[in-house]
C-alpha cells in the first residue's frame, strides 16, 4: 500500500522518483511483487493510491514498529539492523 500511496503523492506533486533512486525503488517493488500474488499486489497498490497523506504516514510509522523481513535484494547489514531493532 505504501508504494501506491507514494506513487499517488508524487503524481499529485507533479514529481517522480529521482533517477538516482530508481533502481533501488524498482528492486523494492519487485521484491514485494515476488512475495505477493498479482491480485494481492494490485489490490494493495490501489488501496495505497486511495490513502490520504495522513493515513499513509500513519501506515508507514506503524510499519516501523512491526518486525520486518529482509527482501531478497537487501544486504546482510540491513538484515542485521532489522534484527537488532526487534530486540
Amino acid at each position: 500500500r505504501l508504494f501506491g500511496a507514494g506513487e499517488a503523492a508524487l503524481e499529485a506533486l507533479g514529481s517522480a522518483i529521482w533517477p538516482s533512486n530508481r533502481l533501488d525503488y524498482e528492486r523494492a517493488v519487485a521484491g514485494v511483487q515476488a512475495a505477493l500474488t498479482a491480485e494481492t499486489f494490485a489490490t494493495a497498490w490501489a488501496e495505497g493510491r486511495r490513502l490520504a497523506l495522513a493515513q499513509a504516514v500513519t501506515l508507514a510509522l506503524d510499519q516501523l514498529e512491526t518486525p520486518r523481513v529482509a527482501l531478497p535484494h537487501q544486504s546482510e547489514a540491513v538484515s542485521r539492523q532489522n534484527d537488532r531493532s526487534r530486540r
